[in-house]
């Protein structure tokens, strides 16, 4: 089609540029049936598009509704303030998560809360650890970390994270990295600070 209207546009020798070429080919009349042949066309090709974005409109509404309450029920907020520095400190607050059930149960629900996804798992440990206590940490241990894996805060992450429909393996990789580049980051934070 572009190229007969090409054609049909160029052929014309002495073309005003003010009018169109003049043709019997060129002057067709839109009739108000082929009008609204054309608008149903649009209509139908959107409509999917805008049914689609209202269901997930009221499923968000769905779900932050069904947050809200979850959100009452969490009475004494378990999640630290500031992330721990020290594994000292961090160590107490573990202590606590396995001495207290409702406080475990308690930090699971605020995880569900507070993180955000697609990285859920990071997230979560940046919210109650930071950098460089997690350059001290990893998933199975060594002579020099210690390992996280048995730790009741890394159960919680994981129950949370499954609970909204993370995998297993997903969980433990996310965890993984989370450990491994801990040193990455703190590097990449102190040569954004000295560049200032």
């Amino acid at each position: 089609m572009p190229e007969d209207f090409t054609k049909l546009f160029f052929s014309q020798k002495n073309v005003n540029m003010g009018a169109p070429p003049i043709n019997e080919n060129y002057h067709k009349l839109i009739t108000n049936s082929e009008v609204l042949d054309i608008a149903n066309q649009v209509i139908s090709a959107i409509q999917p598009m805008f049914i689609r974005l209202i269901s997930e409109v009221q499923i968000l509404r769905k779900e932050l509704q069904e947050l809200k309450p979850e959100r009452k029920k969490t009475k004494t907020l378990v999640m630290p303030s500031v992330p721990f520095k020290d594994i000292e400190s961090f160590l107490e607050f573990e202590k606590s998560l396995q001495e207290i059930n409702e406080a475990f149960i308690s930090l699971e629900s605020e995880l569900k809360l507070v993180a955000k996804a697609p990285n859920f798992v990071k997230n979560c440990w940046k919210k109650i650890i930071t950098d460089e206590l997690g350059e001290r940490l990893c998933w199975k241990g060594t002579d020099t970390k210690r390992s996280v894996r048995n730790f009741s805060t890394t159960k919680a992450i994981r129950n949370a994270t499954l609970s909204l429909g993370y995998t297993e393996d997903a969980f433990i990789k996310d965890t993984r990295t989370f450990f491994q580049f801990a040193k990455n980051r703190i590097k990449l934070r102190n040569d954004y600070k000295n560049k200032k």
